[in-house]
């Protein structure tokens, strides 16, 4: 099926590929009952032309996997340059199936290398200029200055804007996934999700291989942010953006000002890259490869990447991470700035602990007083004053859970959530 890209297949033939099966393994089931059986149980499903194919694309990737394991020339075909970036599931499946088998892990990086050494040809991303990003104000930093100020691609306009359409596998779409790498663009994405996903799959690799590979990883996507700035600036001024062929509007009040928007998707950026990449990287069994010295010697915005992970994978005491941060990004604004947005988003859309959420509002409050560059009563006060406005929206979040929730709650919930008040 996959190598003609056929994934809608009549009964008869169907019941064909399933008798072949049978007698290949040697079962003494009818195959017409099996197939019949698998109808019944929704891993296939009739289409409105009468075809049939798998209920749900995982079944279909699953699959796949297991014909790659048990099929070496159709793993050599999947795994071909030109084509196994269309198949990213299917190979991230396969290593979940197979977790001792490194050898994918060191082909997937490999070519993912050659794939960034064509990027950086085009880019150039110094990790040390995170610390001093100007974000774009009414009256300042102007939103046209972004591209200059992080990467610094050679491309038109056009090609800037044409780097928006990006492509997603859709969770409610259960047709067969098969991205297209046909821009360099589009080969960067995909390459650094299959890399992530492989190596979160290989349970067995030792400790030092994944550490190296951890490295590689957060550094290239800490470069992926630092690139994805260019593109802002377009996304500002369509107020679009557009996934799989589909344009979707940024809901945007008329009178926000180009400026306010970027400033508002720069600060969000961190968070969402590293959304991403916990969900294609990271795991339990991660952590101590995410693991970090606050005082080493790694760039800001590496140990800022970290922290987020951290916080995400919910480690013991992730909260004192976070608030040791502030000394680490002392005197960088964006950064301060970027980690104030992360810690308000916890409040906002998790549960945290009363004492998480204590620690969360202490951190947040004295970041807040650091960006006003206020020393002594003057900073003490607006310490003071922030960490209270915190307390007050967390406690009156906390009532509102209660009296939704009903009589059946107890008095000692947890807190609420605070609004943003990294802008």
């Amino acid at each position: 099926m996959a190598t003609e890209a056929r994934y809608e297949l009549p009964y008869d033939e169907l019941l064909a590929l399933v008798k072949e099966f049978i007698e290949h393994i040697g079962y003494p089931h009818e195959p017409k009952l099996v197939l019949d059986r698998l109808i019944d149980q929704k891993v296939l499903r009739k289409t409105a032309v009468g075809l049939y194919k798998f209920y749900l694309r995982a079944f279909l990737e699953y699959f796949t996997a297991r014909g790659m394991e048990q099929n070496v020339h159709f793993f050599d075909w999947v795994m071909e340059p030109a084509r196994y970036l269309s198949f990213v599931h299917e190979i991230e499946f396969f290593c979940g199936l197979n977790p001792d088998r490194h050898d994918v892990l060191e082909v997937v990086a490999s070519r993912h290398e050659a794939i960034m050494t064509l990027v950086r040809e085009g880019y150039n991303v110094d990790l040390n200029e995170f610390d001093r990003i100007q974000l774009p104000t009414e009256h300042g930093v102007a939103l046209v200055d972004l591209r200059e100020q992080l990467a610094r691609p050679k491309m038109t306009e056009e090609e800037r804007d044409q780097r928006i359409d990006t492509e997603f596998a859709k969770s409610t779409d259960q047709t067969a996934y098969r991205p297209a790498p046909t821009t360099l663009d589009n080969s960067h994405f995909l390459s650094l999700t299959l890399y992530s996903s492989v190596l979160r799959n290989l349970e067995h690799l030792g400790k030092t291989d994944k550490e190296h590979h951890v490295r590689v990883l957060i550094k290239n996507w800490a470069e992926y942010l630092g690139i994805s700035f260019a593109i802002i600036p377009s996304i500002v001024k369509h107020r679009s953006l557009r996934v799989n062929g589909v344009e979707y509007r940024m809901p945007s009040y008329s009178s926000m000002s180009d400026e306010k928007l970027g400033r508002l998707l720069m600060l969000y950026m961190p968070t969402g890259i590293t959304a991403i990449m916990r969900s294609y990287l990271a795991s339990e069994k991660m952590v101590r490869q995410v693991e970090f010295d606050l005082q080493g010697g790694d760039e800001a915005i590496l140990k800022l990447v970290r922290s987020f992970l951290l916080s995400d994978l919910d480690v013991t005491d992730w909260p004192a991470v976070m608030s040791g941060l502030r000394d680490v990004l002392a005197g960088k604004t964006y950064l301060c700035m970027a980690l104030m947005w992360k810690l308000n988003s916890i409040l906002k859309m998790r549960d945290p602990t009363k004492s998480q959420s204590d620690r969360l509002a202490d951190t947040i409050a004295r970041l807040y007083a650091d960006q006003e560059g206020l020393s002594g009563d003057e900073y003490h006060r607006t310490y003071s004053r922030k960490l209270q406005e915190l307390q007050l929206t967390l406690q009156v979040k906390q009532l509102k859970d209660m009296r939704t929730a009903g009589p059946a709650l107890s008095l000692t919930g947890e807190p609420g959530r605070s609004s943003d008040t990294a802008d």
